[in-house]
């Protein structure tokens, strides 16, 4: 009994003594009850052992059929509600909240047949069940597993998984016994983590001065950077100029229209010439300058490390929050470099033993040059915004310990396999760093913690993602 009281202790904050759990935790009256009650049914005393259980659920809310198998410190929370079927197994330290059911699915007319096979659940040891969650049916549910609030579970559920939904699906680890989180900065304004680094340009120009309302920013971009710098630029009072490669996707050249940039399309140009996308940006805004005395700025994004910064103060620290601490490794993909410079430079001044990866599109020169130090690239790919034939100012900060190269032929398919499986609808650089994720898992090994970024949606993409053979 001591210990049990104790393990209480250590799983719930509310818990002020032994004598307080005894008296006013009715989850503790009721695993206490069916001891007893389990006791007389083993000695085939039914009759007595169903009299035990009910007057147990009419003291405590709970039900817990006298056959049910429970193993040590099963700790029942806020207990109202709960059912614990015939044929339930339960393992040590398990935590359950209010209103959760450990039931079968259906009945059988023939409940001869019924009697003789397992219809309950089996919890291993170390499970957490959330308030309201179903487990149902002959399934196992493995152990150190978290089952979340409301989640309707009817299938097998592994080691160290954290179950949500209805159906609940896993979302905590994979098969390979690591824990992958994903970054999603889709609730930003122009839904996409270039929002961040606009918003720190942007403040980068405001700071020094270089702007006030009324002027305008100009800017080289894939797309998502540009959304983010006119959507702020609206609400600030900056007029926007985009110059970008007549080969991105329609939906993104519709959607800069749409919010008011000026859009102006070039030609695919490597960097080298002077008519690639980023030098003739600059060019536009050294053009303008005498003509606004509000300030014309080139937000340029690739060199100008307010990028990275903005990284270091949000995005690095939002991951060190979100994790305890408890990051093992980070992986991303680089465009202008700012995400991965940022927020490696932050995670290493934490903890100098979390590994940073990049995850680089076959196409990209980066691979090759963090493997063997020259800047080459082999293949290509139809993602955008991702990957450089060069080493920008902000990619130059990043603190990077490996790299993988992503081929379309592995990336989309994880994409499609997340909008099917998982609900999840992501832009094409989401599926380079989630393989990425996965191979750093499987290189750390198990129960690691593995952090990346899931840049954006994918409206943007929908031309390129579903209409190509791969």
């Amino acid at each position: 009994m001591n210990n049990f009281l104790e393990s209480i202790i250590n799983r719930d904050p509310a818990a002020k003594s032994k004598l307080s759990i005894i008296l006013t935790y009715p989850g503790v009256k009721a695993v206490f009850f069916h001891r007893i009650a389990n006791f007389f049914s083993t000695a085939n005393l039914d009759l007595i052992a169903r009299i035990i259980s009910q007057f147990s659920r009419f003291l405590t809310g709970i039900e817990i059929h006298p056959k049910a198998k429970i193993g040590k410190n099963l700790f029942i929370d806020h207990g109202m509600g709960v059912v614990i079927g015939e044929t339930s197994k339960i393992g040590d330290n398990v935590t359950i909240y209010h209103m959760v059911t450990l039931g079968g699915i259906s009945p059988s007319i023939n409940a001869e047949e019924q009697r003789e096979v397992k219809r309950h659940p089996t919890l291993m040891d170390n499970v957490v069940v959330g308030s309201g969650a179903q487990v149902l049916g002959p399934v196992i549910v493995g152990k150190n597993s978290k089952i979340g609030a409301n989640a309707v579970v009817t299938k097998d559920v592994p080691e160290n998984a954290v179950m949500v939904g209805i159906p609940a699906k896993n979302v905590g680890t994979t098969t390979e016994d690591f824990k992958p989180y994903g970054i999603t900065p889709s609730s930003d304004p122009g839904g996409s983590v270039k929002d961040r680094a606009a918003l720190a340009l942007i403040k980068d120009a405001e700071e020094k001065k270089l702007i006030s309302t009324g002027g305008t920013i100009v800017e080289g971009t894939a797309g998502n950077t540009g959304i983010g710098l006119c959507l702020i630029g609206n609400s600030i009072g900056y007029k926007t100029i985009i110059v970008m490669n007549d080969n991105q996707t329609q939906e993104k050249k519709d959607m800069l229209k749409n919010i008011g940039a000026d859009l102006k399309l070039v030609p695919p140009k490597p960097y080298k010439d002077e008519g690639n996308y980023v030098k003739v940006a600059k060019r536009v805004a050294e053009e303008l300058k005498s003509t606004n005395n509000h300030g014309v700025v080139w937000a340029n994004q690739f060199d100008n490390t307010a990028n990275a910064k903005g990284h270091y103060e949000t995005t690095g620290p939002e991951i060190w929050n979100q994790t305890d601490g408890k990051v093992d490794g980070f992986v991303c993909s680089s465009g202008t470099g700012g995400t991965i410079g940022g927020v490696s430079s932050y995670l290493k001044e934490k903890n100098k033993n979390i590994k940073i990866y990049l995850s680089d599109p076959t196409g990209s020169a980066l691979y090759n040059y963090i493997k063997n130090g020259e800047l080459k690239s082999e293949g290509g790919s139809i993602t955008e915004g991702i990957g450089s034939s060069r080493v920008t100012a902000n990619f130059a900060e990043a603190k990077i310990d490996g790299a993988f190269s992503i081929s379309d032929q592995e990336s989309l398919p994880i994409l499609y396999d997340l909008i099917q499986n998982e609900g999840l609808s992501l832009g094409t650089s989401c599926g380079v760093n989630i393989a990425g994720a996965i191979r750093l898992g499987k290189e750390l090994g198990p129960g690691k913690t593995i952090v990346t970024i899931l840049c954006d949606k994918s409206d943007k993409y929908n031309s390129k993602m579903f209409k190509r053979k791969i």
